[in-house]
C-alpha cells in the first residue's frame, strides 16, 4: 500500500489556489513586539488587542495603516497577553505590525 498525499485546493482572493494551510496564513497578519532589549514575540496571528492612549484597538488582518501610541496595560496576540507601560504601534499596508514598548 502507498502512500499518497493530497493537495486540497481551495479558491483564496485575486483567483489564487492555495492549500488551506496556505489560507489560514493568508488571513493572519505578521506581528513583531519588541522592547529596547529583545525581541518579545515574532510570529503570524489572527488578532491583536492593544491598549491604545485613547481606547483599546483590535488589529485584524490587512487592516489599514495606522500609528497609535499605547498607555500602559495588556496587549492580547491570540491567546498570549503581555504587560506593557507604553508604547507605538504600527500597522503597515503590508499587513505587519511593529509593536515598540516599554
Amino acid at each position: 500500500m502507498t502512500k499518497q498525499s493530497h493537495r486540497i485546493e481551495i479558491a483564496a482572493p485575486f483567483g489564487l489556489a492555495m492549500t488551506v494551510q496556505e489560507t489560514r496564513y493568508y488571513y493572519m497578519l505578521q506581528v513583531t513586539l519588541q522592547n529596547r532589549k529583545e525581541i518579545l514575540f515574532e510570529g503570524m496571528a489572527e488578532s491583536v488587542f492593544l491598549p491604545g492612549e485613547y481606547g483599546e484597538l483590535e488589529i485584524l488582518p490587512f487592516h489599514a495603516p495606522i500609528i497609535s501610541t499605547l498607555k500602559k496595560g495588556k496587549l492580547r496576540i491570540d491567546d498570549l497577553f503581555f504587560e506593557i507601560k507604553g508604547g507605538i504601534a504600527k500597522m503597515d499596508e503590508a499587513n505587519k505590525l511593529l509593536l515598540l514598548v516599554e
